[in-house]
């Protein structure tokens, strides 16, 4: 591949070649079956990945096992796209790294089939692999439900040195629990209804119907009592969802996909789910760029692409930017987005766009501002885990508490000890104090109303307090103001058209390798941009003509086992013109 750097409108070229590297020898030695290495054509085999996120990376390994040579191109500094961590300038001293920030945590569920073997694919350097940094909750494991009914139990037995965090857990869950007895049986019974018919529809209806509707629109959630909505909306909008833009088919492969299809294709190592045990870069990305750069990846971090020159259906050169503003010149003969599909939209410029209008679809994406705010403590802060029946915030959880080190030895001065994250929904509601998120403009407006939110569970968050910090995707807009430049994004009614499909491409050497691409679970999500970027590894594969094995990717639109005979009887009862089996309430009629 070579880079032409242009500065002062000079264009000066210098050529290198990415070596295939070291041989499959270290991912046999985990005891899994490593691709067969069948080079390209040699004069086809150069490939640029935009993003360094969990999708390029799966696309760059891949294809470097494979023989090809690979240079990865990420706008940030650091790697690891939304799965990134990153430290806060001036924090470091003593030996100890900077304290780490990052977009939000990360729950790594076991139904995952494309993330969980390939993390056992990246080695560590001690031994074992990515899959030895996670902390599981074993699906045997009943320890965390006997825990959580514990500290409930004994926040209601008066005793010397009550926690407070167990008095806010209470507060907090009776707050939610008291209003429950108010809502309509029948609106349970229309909601249970719906939600099976939403899992269990077979691929008829979720193409026909389910794409094109809204998750209200099918459940008939206008039906709802007042209060029944207003419950109903709390408990999705803690995670940042609009249902009303999302559609129903979209919800049915989310649910199926992190619960395993409910088990039934397996929970990798038995693990209903788990957290990185450090730091994301040090937990993932450290490990997975030191495994590729030994096989020959090159990486140039704090490089944003910028264009795309297409001519003939035919992607002829990539243009990126550095921090100082110098633009070079990428050239490659395969070019893979591995990006959000707001930052594709960006280059998607009129030729490409004549070449394949459905890219234009990039631009369509529904966006969920889901973040993270960071705080860090002297001493271990009183506060409670779940944050349920708030006004924005979802969930906290204390880092350092889960961790299996002592964090004030790694990080920071070695007098801060807590790390909590916060992760943050519903941010579309105003706060406490008269402001959304995006009409803030500092840190201490958004600290003084998790204050205010906090205080309503009469916790003080500010007690021990060291530092707060905003997560890495949020900047300061031109106008001061808050803005979330990595929003999740959403899959919306009748938005699968825009996915771009790498098997029915129009430009011939122009792929997609994150979660914005066609996958089976079509989420914003780990497992997604890992699908993703083997998806786009296959597809090269088969356009330069290479015999090496592909890539595993579970089909589209394929039910488990279990669901099979449902999805089966759905296809027939929505050919007859009759309702799925489980609406039962209120049938939803198109």
């Amino acid at each position: 591949m070579a880079i032409g750097n242009s500065h002062d409108g000079e264009i000066s070229r210098r050529a290198f070649i990415v070596g295939a590297g070291a041989t499959a020898a270290s991912v046999a030695a985990l005891g899994l079956a490593a691709p067969s290495v069948s080079a390209a054509p040699r004069a086809r085999r150069r490939v640029a990945v935009f993003g360094g996120g969990p999708g390029g990376l799966t696309a760059a390994q891949e294809l470097t096992e494979r023989g090809f040579s690979v240079s990865v191109f990420e706008r940030h500094a650091v790697l690891g796209g939304k799965c990134r961590s990153q430290p806060v300038p001036g924090t470091a001293s003593g030996g100890r790294q900077g304290l780490p920030i990052e977009p939000g945590l990360h729950v790594l569920y076991g139904g995952y089939p494309h993330m969980n073997p390939m993390f056992e694919r990246i080695p560590l350097s001690r031994r074992g692999s990515v899959q030895d940094n996670i902390l599981k909750v074993q699906a045997d494991d009943m320890g965390f439900v006997v825990q959580f009914v514990t500290s409930l139990l004994k926040a209601v037995t008066p005793r010397k040195g009550f926690d407070i965090r167990e008095a806010a857990m209470v507060k907090a869950l009776s707050s939610f629990a008291a209003e429950l007895p108010q809502v309509n049986p029948a609106d349970v019974a229309l909601i249970v209804s719906k939600m099976m018919a939403i899992i269990t529809s077979g691929k008829r209806r979720r193409s026909q119907v389910l794409e094109n509707v809204s998750v209200p629109q099918f459940t008939g959630a206008e039906k709802l009592d007042p209060f029944t909505s207003f419950v109903w909306d709390e408990a999705w909008g803690q995670f940042g969802n609009a249902l009303d833009t999302v559609s129903a088919k979209a919800m049915a492969n989310g649910l199926l996909r992190i619960s395993g299809w409910f088990g039934t294709e397996g929970l990798y190592d038995q693990r209903l789910m788990g957290i990185f045990s450090a730091p994301t870069n040090d937990a993932l990305v450290r490990p997975w760029r030191e495994y590729l750069e030994k096989r020959g990846v090159r990486f140039h971090t704090g490089q944003r692409l910028v264009r795309l020159a297409c001519s003939a259906k035919t992607i002829d050169r990539a243009f990126v930017r550095d921090s100082a503003g110098r633009i070079s010149a990428v050239d490659a003969d395969w070019y893979v987005l591995a990006m959000p599909p707001d930052k594709c939209a960006t280059v998607m410029n009129p030729q490409i766009l004549s070449a394949d209008p459905r890219l234009s679809g990039l631009a369509k994406y529904g966006k969920e501002p889901f973040a993270a705010v960071h705080l860090f403590y002297y001493k271990r802060p009183d506060l409670v885990a779940p944050m349920l029946h708030s006004r924005w915030f979802w969930a906290a959880f204390e880092y350092s508490d889960l961790w299996p080190f002592t964090f004030s030895d790694y990080y920071g001065d070695g007098k801060v000890r807590d790390y909590l994250t916060v992760d943050v929904g519903q941010v579309q509601r105003k706060g406490l104090l008269g402001k959304r998120i995006p009409q803030m403009s500092s840190k201490m407006e958004y600290l003084d109303e998790m204050k205010a939110q906090y205080g309503r569970f009469d916790i003080d968050i500010a007690r021990g307090l060291a530092r707060f910090e905003l997560g890495p995707q949020y900047q300061f807009g031109r106008d001061g103001r808050i803005v979330n430049d990595e929003p999740c994004f959403t899959h919306p009614v009748s938005g699968y058209k825009y996915f771009p499909n790498n098997d029915a491409r129009k430009i011939g050497n122009l792929f997609f390798g994150s979660s914005c691409a066609m996958t089976s679970t079509e989420a914003d999500c780990v497992d997604s941009a890992v699908e993703g970027g083997r998806r786009a590894a296959n597809a090269i594969l088969d356009a330069a003509g290479s015999s090496a094995s592909p890539a595993w990717v579970r089909a589209l639109e394929e039910p488990s086992p279990l669901f099979r005979p449902f999805w089966d009887e759905d296809d027939r009862r929505y050919a007859a013109g009759r309702p799925n089996l489980f609406d039962v309430v209120s049938p939803y009629r198109a």
